[in-house]
């Protein structure tokens, strides 16, 4: 018990959000869709930077 307190006091103080809050912010879809933009945008830095 002491543990779960510990684990989402420090989660509460890094991330700003509570956990549950921020669950129901963000979908498994809107991650992954940031995923893809930040890869498709390194991918296009490394292609313009080798050309």
């Amino acid at each position: 018990m002491i543990r779960t307190v510990l684990s989402m006091s420090i989660q509460i103080e890094i991330e700003g959000v509570l956990p549950w809050r921020r669950a129901l912010l963000t979908s498994g879809g809107q991650l992954l869709g940031e995923a893809v933009a930040r890869d498709r945008a390194a991918s296009t830095q490394t292609a313009s930077a080798d050309s």
